[in-house]
């Protein structure tokens, strides 16, 4: 398959031209060249026509038309739906050439899909079904009566011509996370271009071994030295990568992996001791444990929210867990003590936030008796190199989160991808970036694709712009 790269540098024919064009055309020439309709058949569902060649066969290995034919076996063949008709099919008599070259082989129809029974207009038809928000290759299939294999294989050739090879030449601040493909079992990193929101990479697994193909594809493309920055969580796999591969790069851990590791850790363990306390005090299965236990777990994410996020419900529970525990009275301002160093003006500002929010850990530790909170201390004294990149770069990983949830919705829609690299080319095209969309310019082709109008006699190159070669795939 071929594609060129941009339909907008290339002129398209006027209106008038194909009028010109098309006028001296029969329906023959225009949807089957070469051949000629002799016959139809037509039932309630489906309309057959029966072909007879009208010009000599080409030769598939020196191009020469060719006068001897070895044999001749008819093909029956899908076609695109014509208005009011839902199943076409072709009865084809397909040559076998006998050339003065030496060559005996079964001649190639441009318009016939190489190793497929159908036309090229077909496969663009299904396509162009499977570009829909919620377009699912069960429901294509049962639609036009295939097997939804088919229907991804399709699917695939496509998205394989748009999206794999994606442009990275503008590449400079990169966001990388992982996403869930079986949640618990099997993963997926992703990586974007935190300045378009491109997917420009899709790797199977989350390790540093499966990462690393990503940052050496960039270090062969030679843009280790034009990268600035990369937004991503506290997995070890990452900024050792960056540093083996993007020497020049910061690396920028993200606000939010930070805040629900002090969530899940600290807050969680601090929860636990109050609930204890109120056991010990009124008996596990008093009203007041049940209604301690209650309001503390319902307020796991509440006590590491933002200031300004939170609602007049959820201050009151927050007020009421300050007047009912002093260790949580003392916790609650820890949260936007960290937040606050992603905010910081200068690199001073940020080391001072830093060393004070891990001040304030150790104490709590100490005062306290929690590990959880030196063990915190201690990771953000440890990941100090990428918390105080933040401010100079102001990114983060949010992006990813929309990838995420794009991809559960994709294999929902999809009933789930025996192929990872069909999952991969779906998750990119579902963000190919900000203004650089190649579906975009199908729905503007998709009435010259299907007629076939794609030759150079019309004012276009045989291979235009999303122009797919079947026949040389």
């Amino acid at each position: 398959m071929t594609i060129l790269p941009h339909a907008a540098s290339r002129q398209r024919p006027s209106a008038d031209l194909l009028a010109q064009k098309l006028a001296p055309c029969n329906l023959n020439q225009i949807f089957f060249p070469g051949y000629a309709v002799v016959a139809s058949d037509r039932t309630r569902e489906s309309l057959t026509l029966k072909l007879e060649a009208t010009e000599p066969a080409i030769c598939p290995k020196c191009g020469e038309p060719c006068t001897k034919i070895h044999d001749t076996r008819p093909r029956l063949i899908r076609d695109a739906p014509f208005p009011g008709v839902t199943v076409v099919w072709l009865l084809v008599p397909i040559r076998r050439v006998r050339c003065k070259c030496g060559c005996r082989r079964t001649e190639t129809i441009p318009w016939i899909a190489h190793h497929e029974q159908c036309t090229n207009r077909f496969i663009a038809l299904i396509q162009n079904q499977m570009r829909g928000e919620d377009a699912s290759a069960t429901a294509v299939a049962a639609k036009y009566n295939l097997g939804w294999d088919a229907v991804r294989r399709f699917d695939k050739e496509q998205l394989e011509a748009l999206f794999n090879d994606v442009n990275t030449q503008d590449l400079k601040i990169i966001a990388v996370d992982e996403i869930a493909i079986h949640k618990g079992q099997k993963y997926a990193t992703v990586f974007i271009n935190y300045e378009t929101r491109q997917v420009f990479a899709v790797v199977k697994g989350k390790t540093q071994k499966a990462v690393e193909s990503v940052f050496q594809m960039l270090v062969d493309r030679g843009l280790q030295d034009q990268i600035i920055a990369v937004a991503c969580d506290m997995n070890a796999a990452y900024p050792n990568v960056v540093k083996k591969f993007l020497p020049k790069a910061d690396i920028v851990f993200d606000q939010f992996h930070v805040i629900q590791h002090l969530s899940a850790e600290v807050f969680k363990e601090a929860r636990q001791v109050q609930a204890e306390e109120v056991e010990a005090e009124f008996g596990k299965k008093s009203d007041q444990a049940k209604a301690a236990r209650k309001i503390l777990r319902t307020a796991a994410w509440d006590l590491v929210m933002p200031e300004h996020s939170l609602t007049p419900t959820i201050r009151e529970r927050l007020e009421e867990i300050r007047k009912a525990n002093n260790l949580m009275s003392t916790m609650l301002p820890l949260a936007d003590m960290v937040r606050c160093i992603w905010h910081a003006w200068s690199q001073e500002d940020a080391a001072e936030m830093l060393a004070e929010c891990i001040e304030a850990f150790e104490a709590l530790a100490q005062d306290h008796d929690l590990k959880k909170a030196a063990k915190f201390a201690r990771m953000l004294n440890n990941h100090s190199f990428g918390i105080l990149t933040a401010w100079k770069h102001r990114i983060s990983t949010g992006p990813l989160e929309g990838v995420n949830t794009r991809a559960k919705l994709i294999k929902r829609i999809g009933y789930g991808y025996k192929s990872f690299e069909y999952f991969a080319l779906k998750l990119k095209a579902a963000f190919p970036g900000r203004g650089r969309n190649p579906l975009m310019l199908l729905g503007e082709w998709t009435a010259v694709i299907k007629s076939r109008l794609c030759h150079t006699d019309l004012g276009m190159e045989r291979e235009g712009p999303l122009f797919f070669n079947y026949s040389a795939a």
